[in-house]
């Protein structure tokens, strides 16, 4: 990687507490995807800033913790997703593996299953309880793009009305977990396609 394509203390700093524009925010998105090492320091400093954020959270305006989850959130998508150039899935790296599942485990998906055809009508996705943790579900298209993400304690979701998926198109399923401790595993994701029935 050359220097032009690393990424600073300062924009790492910037982009967890989220003070980037929409410009840089790409820009820093776009070279952690291609810098599995940077990625690891990003979920590694988000752990330590979430934690601090912790044991402050009686002190503080609440709504700063709420931030830090979507910081480790953003984290995690960027370790979890394929190339947002290719339609399929490619095996994470050692370093990948390493950050998405240290801290032990991943999140069970119950269904739709991999590479389900799912009713756009009623697209309905469950997976297994973590105890007291608050769960993330984000569906991307093939591309890796969001679709609809949205943060939950409970262990099942159905897709709004609003969120149009279109039918015969490839898309993927993922949850991230966020236990109590600060501590977050995710499922990995999960394709599926979508069927007007």
């Amino acid at each position: 990687m050359t220097p032009e394509e690393d990424i600073s203390a300062e924009e790492m700093a910037a982009y967890i507490d989220d003070r980037l524009s929409s410009d840089e925010r790409a820009s820093v998105e776009a070279r952690l995807a291609r810098n599995p090492e940077r990625r690891a320091e990003l979920v590694e400093a988000t752990r330590i800033v979430s934690q601090a954020d912790l044991a402050k959270s009686r002190r503080y305006f609440p709504w700063k913790w709420a931030g830090v989850l979507a910081a480790a959130a953003a984290a995690v998508i960027l370790v979890v997703l394929p190339n947002r150039h290719s339609d399929s899935l490619q095996p994470p790296s050692p370093a990948e593996r390493r950050a998405a599942g240290e801290d032990g485990g991943r999140v069970n998906l119950l269904g739709p299953g991999d590479a389900a055809v799912v009713p756009i009508a009623s697209a309905r996705f469950a997976w297994q309880s973590e105890g007291d943790a608050s769960y993330r579900i984000t569906i991307a298209d093939a591309t890796g793009a969001t679709i609809w993400t949205t943060l939950t304690g409970d262990t099942t979701v159905v897709l709004p009305a609003s969120i149009v998926l279109r039918p015969g198109q490839h898309y993927y399923w993922y949850v991230d977990a966020m236990r109590i401790d600060g501590s977050s595993i995710t499922s990995g994701p999960r394709s599926f396609t979508s069927n007007t029935r």
